[in-house]
């Protein structure tokens, strides 16, 4: 019937030579049976037992075959329905999750501005005034001067690590593997954690938009690192094998259960899972309490999705 889409009637099964006796159907002597067919797919079967013998008739078929092709009608529109309400629900996550992650960067940058610079660029306005009054003593000009300048170049490195928090130039210029060691070595000092970075040989530019999705990825592995870990040693790898690209973030810290931490619920490891689908590639996560974790995304060379303009 799988194959032949075709019901099937048994009017007496006891006169059936190859009807094999189900555990707990032997009662059964009269069975129609009728596939649910989704677009000439059998999707499910709809069973009607009798105890009396010739109970079902050719007008019952008949009409249980009309009855199945409305109920698996119905039942493929409860999927599609399903599908649409569970993609709608995974857009809405990643929409909150873009808005948190521009208004984080936003809220950075405004505390950045206001608490590194805009104090230092307050304090050269003050020693401007202050020249004035000391314009007949060079001595005092020369050393305020001198100071000024030193908060100058400490406003200068303090908007460059905004720009570079935001996004390093040397991914655009020099590529990957640079941007990610310029990037681990910041982290460690940072949170005084000690990171390694091996990448090999591997010194090749990839597609604009694979490098920005790699790098997003491993930024927001180390950022959960950083914050619910508790971990005292990351590694980062880079390797190649079998024409994929291969990227895993290994941590020595307190792990989670990923089965009790669904994407939706998380939405880091949800954006992370997304960014590997933008450039063909996918995500896997192993983790165990007190074992670690073990982000890996594995991209094909091959994939279409990546941009090779």
């Amino acid at each position: 019937m799988r194959q032949s889409h075709q019901p099937v009637l048994i009017q007496d099964t006891q006169k059936e030579a190859n009807w094999m006796i189900v555990h707990g159907l032997e009662w059964g002597r009269s069975i129609l049976c009728v596939p649910l067919l989704a677009e000439n797919q059998v999707i499910g079967f709809l069973n009607l037992l009798e105890e009396q013998p010739d109970f079902f008739t050719r007008e019952m078929q008949d009409r249980l075959v009309a009855f199945a092709s409305h109920a698996a009608v119905a039942i493929q529109n409860a999927w599609l329905f399903e599908q649409v309400r569970a993609s709608s629900e995974r857009l809405q996550s990643l929409s909150r999750r873009l808005v948190e992650i521009q208004e984080n960067e936003r809220l950075y940058i405004a505390r950045e501005l206001h608490d590194e610079a805009g104090q230092m660029l307050t304090a050269l306005m003050l020693d401007l005034v202050a020249l004035e009054s000391q314009a007949h003593q060079p001595e005092a000009v020369l050393k305020k001067v001198i100071e000024m300048e030193e908060s100058l170049n400490a406003v200068s490195e303090n908007l460059h690590s905004v720009a570079m928090a935001l996004r390093p130039a040397s991914l655009d210029h020099l590529g990957l593997v640079p941007a990610l060691h310029q990037y681990l070595e910041s982290v460690g000092e940072r949170y005084r954690l000690k990171v390694s970075f091996t990448s090999g040989n591997f010194q090749e530019r990839l597609p604009g938009n694979m490098e920005t999705e790699l790098y997003r990825i491993v930024q927001e592995a180390l950022t959960n690192v950083a914050r619910h870990a508790r971990a005292s040693q990351v590694d980062v790898i880079l390797t190649v094998r079998d024409r994929k690209l291969i990227v895993m973030v290994e941590d020595d810290g307190r792990g989670f259960d990923p089965e009790k931490v669904p994407d939706t619920g998380h939405l880091g490891l949800f954006g992370m899972r997304e960014r590997a689908e933008m450039i063909g590639g996918q995500l896997v996560i192993e983790s165990k309490p007190g074992k670690g974790t073990t982000i890996m995304v594995e991209v094909d060379y091959d994939s279409p999705n990546i941009d090779r303009r």
